[in-house]
Parts: C-alpha cells; structure tokens; sequence
C-alpha cells in the first residue's frame, strides 16, 4: 500500500536480481511528487564463497540450499539495515529449461520466506524479466550490454553514499531496473488516484 502525505512522500523500494548463485540487491528512494529515484544501497551477493561456512549444511543437502542459507542471510541484513516499503524480485524467465525454471522458483521461495520472517506485512512483488527490460527500454534480443546502457541512461536515477554506478555489476544493473519497472507502476497508480 504506498502513503502518501505532505511529509511521506518517499516510497522505499528494495529489488532484487534473482539467482541462485548471486543476488542483486539494491535499496532506492522513490520520490512520490518527481518521480526521482536515489539509489542508497547496492551489492551483489555471492552465495558460493560465503556458502562455505555452511558445511554441514552442503554435506546434508546440498551446495544450492547452503548458498540459499547464505542469500537469506544477506537478504536479511539488509532488510534489517533499511525500512523499506516493498520487495520486488525479478522473476524466472519461463522459456529456460524446466530443471533451471524450477530452480530459480526455488530462489524466489527463500526470498518470500525470509520477507516473510522480517515482516509477513510486507509486499513482495515479482515481475518477469521483459517487463523489466521493456520498463528501461532495452532491446530484450540484445542482452547484458542494452540492459546496462538503458540504465546508466535513465537521467532520473542518481546514486549515493558513494555508489558508482559505471562500476556496478550486470545483477545490481538489473536491480535498478527492476526498481524502475516498480517506480513506473506506482507513480501510474498514484496520478491515477489524483
């Protein structure tokens, strides 16, 4: 439910880059009234070094639930550190094979499932990916490259606490956009309650 009020108009939007190996994580303002977005927090999480420390974990179930251990942690933390208003997770791309769909569904379940820990109230919101590139205008046949050039180019987004965002990785890129697909969605909604 976004509010909106003369002294609440910031929607915090936490998006994700779903996977099973890394995770983009990005924090961003929305300002309701200019639809400007300050990117606060970017990191990309890579569960297969910090999974080690799982090691009975792996031995029981398996290297993917130990990086999913190491992911809802991460996840976590960031929930922990941010007061965020809604999650949003890219989604799986139903035309991969059937053993990748399900596994990146698998993901998206220990997303939901540490959202829901830190706050059953709180708003997951999963969206595939050709919305998202269609939301930053990137050609969908052109892949990582059109992605990053579509927004490094959105001239509404601006980067803080030192955020360089030339240096961001393809998975806090897709985050961003993410982010965007939602900012579109809700400045929509809003005008349209006006």
């Amino acid at each position: 439910m976004i509010r909106i009020s003369d002294t609440a108009y910031i929607y915090r939007i936490l998006s994700i880059d779903n996977g099973t190996t890394t995770m983009g994580i990005v924090v961003s303002d929305l300002d309701l009234r200019t639809g400007k977005i300050e990117v606060v927090y970017a990191e990309t999480c890579n569960a297969t070094v910090s999974s080690r420390r799982y090691q009975s974990i792996i031995e029981h179930m398996g290297d993917r639930f130990a990086r999913y251990r190491t992911l809802a942690l991460n996840l976590r933390e960031v929930l922990d550190e941010y007061d965020v208003d809604v999650v949003i997770a890219e989604g799986a791309y139903s035309h991969l094979n059937l053993e990748t769909f399900a596994i990146l569904r698998e993901a998206l379940a220990v997303i939901r499932e540490t959202i829901i820990e830190y706050d059953d109230r709180l708003e997951l919101i999963v969206v595939p990916p050709t919305k998202v590139k269609k939301a930053v205008k990137a050609e969908s046949y052109q892949g990582k490259t059109a992605m990053r050039q579509a927004v490094l180019a959105l001239r509404h987004v601006t980067y803080l606490n030192g955020i360089k965002p030339e240096l961001l990785d393809e998975h806090c890129i897709d985050a961003i956009g993410v982010a965007e697909y939602l900012a579109i969605q809700t400045l929509n909604e809003v005008h349209r309650r006006k």
